[in-house]
């Protein structure tokens, strides 16, 4: 309330570097990346893009805020040992069939929720002005407490949107690469595709809190009286404040391939339709491959399609599985082992801002 938000035009730009030599820290702003070739975002972290949602009753539908969002036919970005915290909409959205875009070695964290950080400062501020904010005022007089609602909100709600619009033909161009990314409370989306391709590999998710969240969610609307309850239950709540856990989604078609990574605590891993299972037109391929799954007690290492996986897609039948436009990946790769991950991705010297010492030199290289 006090800055604003900043939207940051960067458009029909090539060969541009943003970086910093010292993981620097950027507010309040969206980066709106279009009609670029061939640019490179490194070691920047993003913060404080977020607010409480009143105006669409925690749908999140009134702010198109995202960190970074890649439209009108960008080619060739890369997004390199960058940190995210939590954002009202998506992180990093692709859109308008851009193409070759690559995230790499950034941490996605959300929010912490302790004392002084973004999102407890925001609670508390509607702490302080009583019953001005209908949602809130609801959920603090229906047994949520200060503390609940900054466990349940700290989480990010979306990860990628690969594709913004329904049945775009731009759809079909769009290409992107995550890897050895650390999701640590992302609730959805890594990625959702809309037609086109997407490979992500040695990525690691690790949705504990988010998921101890939302046991505490279900616990105090289990206990709220019948009339109260059904305003946060059904197909059409009044208001919407949950804690959604799904991984990597393909629909419309697209090509998603998930391989050598590790998920913690993501009820819904796989995912192959968004809209109606019984509709082929909105489901998509997706197939996971070398990949560890935790939930509570049980550990599988495996693919989608081993006998018995518990990486099976949902809701629709499984599509057999290919590359939209090409028989193989136009790059080589080696995968790291997937239970590598989580002690070399969280480490000090591992995926995010300001974790490399490095000079300025370096991270303007591409190759090394």
């Amino acid at each position: 309330m006090a800055s604003g938000v900043s939207i940051v035009d960067i458009q029909a730009h090539t060969g541009l570097t943003i970086f910093s030599a010292t993981g620097a820290t950027i507010r309040h702003a969206h980066l709106n990346i279009k009609r670029c070739a061939n640019v490179i975002v490194r070691n920047l972290k993003f913060d404080e893009l977020w607010e409480w949602d009143e105006e669409s009753k925690g749908d999140y539908d009134k702010q198109g805020w995202d960190f970074i969002t890649v439209d009108m036919a960008t080619s060739g970005l890369w997004i390199d040992h960058c940190e995210f915290t939590k954002a009202y909409d998506g992180v990093i959205d692709v859109k308008g069939g851009s193409s070759g875009v690559t995230i790499s070695w950034c941490k996605f964290g959300g929010d912490t929720g302790a004392p002084g950080s973004f999102v407890r400062q925001q609670i508390e501020a509607l702490e302080a002005a009583g019953a001005a904010n209908p949602m809130y005022s609801f959920l603090r007089g229906n047994g949520f407490s200060v503390d609940d609602i900054v466990s349940i909100v700290r989480s990010q709600k979306k990860g990628h949107l690969v594709g913004a619009l329904e049945m775009d033909d731009g759809n079909a161009n769009l290409t992107v690469t995550l890897h050895h990314n650390w999701y640590q409370g992302m609730q959805d989306r890594m990625p959702r595709l809309r037609a086109g391709n997407a490979h992500a590999y040695n990525i690691y998710v690790d949705n504990s809190d988010a998921r101890v969240a939302r046991a505490r969610r279900d616990a105090v609307v289990a206990a709220m009286a019948p009339a109260s309850a059904a305003k946060l239950q059904g197909t059409a709540p009044t208001y919407k404040f949950t804690v959604t856990l799904n991984g990597a989604i393909s629909t419309e078609g697209g090509a998603v391939l998930l391989e050598a990574s590790h998920l913690v605590d993501v009820l819904s891993p796989i995912r192959n339709n968004q809209v109606d299972a019984a509709m082929p037109a909105f489901t998509g391929k997706i197939r996971a491959l070398d990949t560890i799954y935790n939930l509570d007690a049980a550990i599988f290492r495996g693919g989608s399609e081993d006998v018995g996986s518990a990486l099976r897609p949902v809701p629709a039948p499984a599509l057999p599985f290919s590359w939209n436009g090409f028989t193989d990946l136009p790059y080589a790769y080696a995968p790291d082992d997937p239970a590598s991950l989580a002690p070399r991705l969280t480490a000090s010297n591992g995926a995010g801002a300001g974790r490399l010492n490095w000079d300025k030199a370096n991270w303007l290289k591409t190759i090394y």
